[in-house]
């Protein structure tokens, strides 16, 4: 959850919706790469596309699509994994 930093009644309101139904609110960073899976999918990509080297825009869309579309679950599932990992939760 982002810090709502103009209501602090609100976000106050909203912490205890969250744990009212037994969750807990983490609050990250403004910029948190380490806790986003989307950034060890684009390191992922650009390495395939590195390694493919399409020459033209049709190629480089046609290959990402290719490169998206055969990304194995179990891949995603770790990345997610890894990037739970750094929050210590209580």
């Amino acid at each position: 959850m982002r810090r709502l930093p103009t209501c602090w009644a609100l976000a106050r309101g909203m912490r205890q919706a969250v744990e009212a139904v037994g969750a807990c609110v983490v609050y990250l960073p403004t910029y948190s790469p380490d806790f986003n899976p989307i950034e060890p999918w684009w390191v992922d990509l650009k390495r395939q596309l590195r390694r493919l080297a399409p020459r033209a825009i049709e190629d480089l869309a046609r290959k990402v699509r290719q490169l998206r579309e055969s990304t194995p679950l179990a891949k995603l599932a770790a990345w997610f994994r890894h990037c739970l990992s750094f929050l210590q939760l209580n």
